[in-house]
């Protein structure tokens, strides 16, 4: 369970910004908070602002941390570039290191892991865990100095083989190190998904095959109130075969004859159903995974292409305990302000990105700010009373044109 994530000196994010699903002291909403040990988490977090004010960039950062995390040890060779981004609008951190770090709650032990890199080599990184308040450090490294607490003996031998554009973690979980192997294996199940990605839908399509999550996944989208009967994995309309390039998904619809109901009919998915039918399609099988698992889901354009109800029951899985036992968490970014009224959203689950003057991202929550619990939310955002949004001037621009 993810406790707090903090990013400096990437893309946007010039100055560090924390985003924190511990819950804050706030009176409201409480069965949107769950135990975890000594801490009480949230099961979202909803981050709202203007177009290219870094939504997009905070959770690419966290992307970017999970993916290198995973890869650094066995993708990179030596010498071989760090792919990744700096805050370029000033001359100062052009060629400083970008710092990513997770605080989290794995197996009943809190752990603090982190890196700063460059775009040549690891500056820093480091390991902490924690069963009570009081830290222990697993290890720590400046460049290429790796030191290794008596905590973490499975790194000792491994300090030699880890190039300089390559984390230590992921070398040691490389030899089945237990902690850092476990640690990998949780940044494994965070789920990825982009609102606007197109032909996505491989892991639903995936649980077509399995009767027992076929039945899962067909409750949810009838449940979506779609119209659609069944889907099945077809080479043409009544003929069944296993995944294949050849496979087309078929949805299969009632047929009628003036009100009555006299056959099923099979249309080709794909062509037949609208964008919205099939984004929930596409975006319903990760989101099983998420509360089976007790996964984090990262999702961009949360709101693209989905009616705002079905944004809406989406977020609420995620904050029922009926469907969300495991705890798994949601972190999206969204345009959509009717979850701002209607979504339950605790204030600090509401974030709000923007940029300053020299084009810096900035990252807060409304728990931050002087509100009156029973505020309209949703009406008061989109009148800018908490920042983070637009101020067009499209009326006259027709004057400005040459």
């Amino acid at each position: 369970m993810l406790i707090e994530f903090e990013v400096g000196n990437f893309r946007s994010f010039r100055d560090p910004a924390v985003l924190s699903l511990a819950a804050a002291g706030l009176n409201g909403h409480e069965d949107n908070v769950f135990e975890a040990g000594r801490y009480r988490l949230l099961p979202s977090a909803a981050l709202y602002g203007q177009n290219a004010a870094g939504k997009s960039n905070l959770l690419l950062a966290l992307v970017f941390m999970r993916n290198f995390v995973l890869a650094s040890s066995k993708d990179t060779q030596a010498k071989e570039p760090i792919y990744l981004e700096p805050f370029e609008l000033d001359v100062g951190t052009r060629e400083q290191p970008a710092r990513f770090e997770v605080r989290f709650l794995l197996d009943g032990v809190t752990y603090r892991y982190g890196f700063e890199a460059d775009r040549h080599r690891i500056r820093a990184e480091w390991l902490f865990q924690a069963t009570k308040i009081q830290e222990t450090k697993l290890f720590t490294r400046e460049n290429q100095e790796i030191k290794v607490g008596t905590k973490f003996p499975e790194g000792v031998a491994f300090k030699a083989w880890t190039r300089e554009n390559a984390l230590f973690l992921s070398v040691v979980a490389q030899f089945n190190g237990p902690i850092s192997t476990r640690i990998l294996s949780w940044f494994n199940t965070m789920i990825l998904f982009h609102g606007l990605a197109k032909g996505r839908a491989t892991r639903s399509r995936e649980m077509l095959e399995s009767p027992k999550q076929k039945k899962k996944l067909m409750s949810l989208m009838k449940k979506a109130d779609l119209n659609i009967q069944d889907l099945r994995i077809m080479k043409q309309p009544g003929e069944f075969i296993f995944m294949g390039s050849s496979a087309f998904l078929g949805s299969v619809h009632t047929l009628y004859d003036g009100d009555r109901r006299v056959d099923k009919v099979v249309l080709d998915f794909d062509a037949a159903e609208s964008h919205g039918t099939k984004k929930f399609f596409q975006i319903a099988g990760p989101v099983l995974d998420a509360l089976e698992q007790g996964a984090v889901m990262i999702v961009d354009e949360f709101d693209s292409q989905l009616h705002p109800l079905l944004s809406l029951a989406l977020l609420h899985l995620f904050h029922s305990p009926e469907t969300n036992p495991r705890h798994a968490q949601l972190i999206f970014a969204t345009h959509d302000t009717l979850l701002l009224r209607h979504g339950r959203l605790r204030r600090d689950q509401i974030w709000f990105v923007e940029k300053d003057r020299q084009e810096g991202s900035r990252l807060y929550s409304l728990a931050e700010i002087k509100v009156r619990k029973d505020e309209a939310f949703d009406k008061n955002y989109l009148d800018g009373r908490y920042g983070a949004v637009p101020a067009p001037d499209l009326g006259n621009y027709l004057q400005d044109l040459p």
